[in-house]
């Protein structure tokens, strides 16, 4: 055993190991060539997360074309976005961007709010330009407390996703699902 090292062992005879993690499934849903409307029942059904970020790819590109781009995240020109919660939105006033009208800055400025970077020195690397020219990830705090460095409590219910574009997709487009939930574990001596 280094000095580094620790016998795992010989630790849990002496107090009990315990961490907290953040980490979470991610899931994709396609909506079709042509659709303006892509809402997914049962989102998450049991345990929510306590954060969610939404992207959309070219379908071409996530299944691996070598000339487009799997980061190239497209805003597709949607024109509605929310999730609702055991019936209540998320957020209270839905997001309604428009891109082709540079309209999206609630959107962007929620990514501050929803990551714990408003009014902190924590930089996000995503210029507001960016964010509409590829880099539209959509963001969503769904702790109860709104303090993302909190702990937050394990809140069973459902959530379903709520997406409009404006024009119909031009081609089959990845729906990317990130959720971050807050898992607890713990490792006891056995015997």
């Amino acid at each position: 055993m280094t000095q580094l090292s620790i016998d795992e062992k010989t630790y849990t005879e002496i107090s009990p190991l315990s961490a907290i993690t953040d980490g979470g499934p991610i899931e994709f849903f396609i909506p079709g060539d042509g659709d303006r409307v892509c809402n997914q029942e049962n989102l998450f059904l049991g345990s929510i997360p306590k954060y969610v970020v939404l992207g959309m790819v070219h379908h071409e590109a996530f299944t691996g074309r070598r000339d487009l781009s799997p980061f190239n995240f497209r805003h597709y020109d949607i024109e509605y976005l929310a999730l609702c919660q055991d019936g209540r939105q998320v957020p209270a006033k839905a997001f309604q961007p428009d891109f082709n009208n540079g309209v999206s800055v609630r959107e962007f400025y929620n990514m501050f709010l929803a990551t714990g970077r408003h009014l902190k020195d924590l930089p996000l690397s995503i210029s507001r330009d960016d964010f509409n020219d590829g880099y539209s990830l959509f963001v969503f705090n769904l702790n109860p407390s709104d303090d993302n460095d909190a702990l937050s409590t394990v809140s069973n219910g459902n959530l379903r996703l709520e997406l409009r574009f404006r024009t119909p997709l031009p081609h089959t487009a990845t729906l990317i699902v990130y959720a971050c939930y807050d898992s607890f574990w713990r490792s006891t001596p056995r015997g």
